[in-house]
């Protein structure tokens, strides 16, 4: 093999990446090291690369060496924190990424030993606990309602739904409300469902668009579109933090009682909330999300030169 390697050096560019999953969903993971990527801060890195090296994140994340579900983490080390990062998918970059968080901190775990770190990201510091049993929980950012009860016209009529901020912008569509089948059956009706609600005119930014199913008081069901018709795999993480935020919001939990979220595939993300604050007659809180992930392969990408493909594509 090493023989291989050295063989191809002179023929294009070798891209080293950690992939894992947590509950399912892929995490692709780069160290920013490998790249000379400057900038004080997380923003300005993100900014650097994302009109720089963009190639990187196509190339990682698209046909044929990735696929249209893959989803990236680019990790730093930081001053303000123990790490930093940035996420990215097939469609562009990310805020904040909970599932991706808990795939970082099991690669750290593994590679230093070490069970509490710290992150900056684009939405703002986090933090995650590795527990003895190796499952993972994560503190999310403030969590809070942005608009209730917003209407959009479709092919399946009108869907009504609740958008709150957890480091994304989450549309919130109750399935039963709006007639809708939870199930994998209806998979790609519900995607594109959600690119029409996307590229609706509404004035609002919406990053994600959560389906959920009640099954009851402190279990709901979920599929969370995002990017380009991209599925999360996993009960999503900062989807699981809007939903948290929104029974919070309505009095339907109360403080440290656990909320159960199951993705389509059947995996499941518990979430609770300690303590709520208020802001300007908004009721926030910092969702906790506990999870599991697993690394499933260390992998050298390369990039022949003279690949016309050499960006990679998604079909």
């Amino acid at each position: 093999m090493s023989q291989i390697i050295e063989d191809l050096e002179g023929m294009g560019q070798f891209i080293q990446v950690i992939d894992s999953h947590t509950e399912g969903e892929p995490t692709r993971i780069l160290m920013g090291a490998d790249f000379k990527i400057p900038g004080k801060t997380i923003l300005d890195k993100r900014s650097f690369f994302m009109t720089n090296l963009d190639h990187i994140r196509k190339l990682s994340l698209q046909e044929p060496r990735g696929h249209k579900d893959m989803f990236g983490a680019v990790v730093f080390g930081a001053k303000s924190g123990d790490y930093s990062m940035f996420f990215m998918d097939n469609n562009g970059y990310l805020d904040m990424c909970g599932h991706g968080t808990i795939g970082v901190s099991k690669l750290l775990h593994t590679t230093t030993g070490e069970r509490d770190f710290t992150f900056e990201t684009p939405a703002g510091q986090i933090s995650s606990h590795i527990s003895e049993d190796g499952s993972i929980y994560i503190e999310n950012v403030n969590s809070y309602l942005v608009a209730k009860k917003l209407s959009f016209n479709t092919s399946k009529g009108v869907i009504t739904g609740d958008i709150y901020y957890s480091g994304n912008h989450t549309l919130i569509i109750d399935t039963d409300e709006s007639g809708l089948n939870l199930d994998k059956e209806n998979l790609h009706q519900l995607i594109e469902l959600a690119m029409e609600i996307k590229s609706s005119k509404s004035k609002l930014k919406i990053g994600l668009i959560k389906f959920s199913k009640k099954i009851n008081r402190t279990h709901y069901k979920s599929l969370v579109v995002f990017g380009n018709r991209q599925v999360d795999r996993s009960p999503c993480g900062t989807g699981s933090s809007a939903k948290l935020a929104q029974l919070a919001d309505s009095n339907q939990i109360k403080p440290g009682e656990e909320v159960q979220f199951e993705s389509i595939l059947g995996t499941k993300f518990k979430a609770w909330f300690n303590e709520s604050t208020n802001k300007d007659s908004l009721k926030m809180i910092k969702p906790i999300i506990l999870g599991n992930a697993f690394i499933t392969g260390v992998n050298q990408l390369f990039l022949d030169s003279e690949d016309p493909l050499n960006e990679g594509f998604n079909l």
